[in-house]
C-alpha cells in the first residue's frame, strides 16, 4: 500500500468524524428546540448594571459564554457543571473545562491542550440570520427557518475556546474560503470545508464555491430566494 493512499484514507475517516460532529451539532440544536421552542443565542450575556447610555453599546462587552456551551447537556448525558450567569471562564467551569475535548474540537489535538480546546465550528450570526445578531435580534424558532438557511460552518484555526462567544457576522467575517491564515471559512481538510444547514444536513463544499454564491444562504431570506441543490450541489463532495 502506497504511503499516498493511506494518508489519503486517514483523511477520509477524519473528515468523517468531523461531518459525524457536524451532524451531532444540529441533532442536539433540534433537541434544544424542543424544549426551548427557539434556538440558543449566538451568546449568553449579563445584564448592564444600568441603562446604556447609547445604544450602539456592543452587547459582546457583557457576553459571558457561547452557544455551544449552551447545547452541551443536549450533546453528553453527563451533568455538564454550567452556570450561564457566570463567565465561561468561572471557576466553576475551568477544571472541567480544561481536560474536555468536546465534539466542536479537532479531535487530532490533545485533550486540555489550548488547540485542543479551540472550536473547530462557528455560528453565522448577523441580521437577518437564523442566530439573529445577539442582541436586538433574537435567534429564531428552527422549525420555521428554510431547509436551505446555513447554520454553522468549519474554520480551521479560531482561536477561540468552544465555551468562549465567538463566531462569524455577516457584517465583519472575512469574505475568503480557506485562506492561509485559517481565519475565515476554512478547514484542515483538503479541497474545501464542512456547513450544516437548518434541515439538519452537513455538506463538504469545494472550495471552488466562492464566497459570494455560498453567502446567499446565511441569510433566512437569501435561503428562500435561492435553492442550494442548484448553486452548491455542484459543489457538493
Amino acid at each position: 500500500m502506497s504511503v499516498r493512499f493511506i494518508g489519503d484514507a486517514r483523511e477520509n475517516a477524519l473528515r468523517l468524524q468531523q461531518a459525524n460532529a457536524f451532524r451531532n451539532v444540529a441533532i442536539a440544536l433540534l433537541n434544544y428546540e424542543t424544549v426551548k421552542n427557539a434556538l440558543p443565542p449566538p451568546f449568553y450575556k449579563s445584564e448592564p448594571a444600568s441603562k446604556p447610555s447609547s445604544p450602539s453599546t456592543d452587547a459582546r462587552q457583557r457576553a459571558l459564554s457561547s452557544w455551544r456551551f449552551g447545547i452541551m447537556p443536549f450533546i453528553e448525558s453527563t451533568k455538564t457543571p454550567y452556570d450561564h450567569q457566570q463567565s465561561w471562564r468561572a471557576p466553576i467551569h475551568a477544571t472541567w473545562a480544561a481536560r474536555y475535548n468536546p465534539v466542536f474540537c479537532d479531535p487530532r489535538e490533545r485533550a486540555g491542550s489550548q488547540r485542543g480546546l479551540e472550536t473547530t465550528i462557528f455560528a453565522i450570526t448577523g441580521p437577518g440570520t437564523a442566530w439573529g445578531d445577539g442582541d436586538s435580534e433574537p435567534p429564531h424558532h428552527l422549525v420555521e427557518l428554510p431547509n436551505d438557511v446555513i447554520l454553522f460552518v468549519e474554520v480551521r484555526n479560531s482561536g477561540v475556546h468552544w465555551m468562549q462567544p465567538g463566531d462569524f457576522d455577516i457584517r465583519t467575517m472575512p469574505r475568503t474560503l480557506n485562506a492561509d491564515d485559517g481565519r475565515g471559512i476554512s478547514s484542515r481538510f483538503r479541497g474545501g470545508f464542512h456547513v450544516g444547514f437548518a434541515d439538519g444536513e452537513v455538506w463538504f463544499i469545494s472550495n471552488d464555491v466562492g464566497f459570494d454564491r455560498l453567502s446567499q444562504f446565511f441569510t433566512i431570506e437569501g435561503a428562500r430566494q435561492h435553492d442550494r441543490e442548484a448553486e452548491l450541489g455542484p459543489f457538493r463532495q
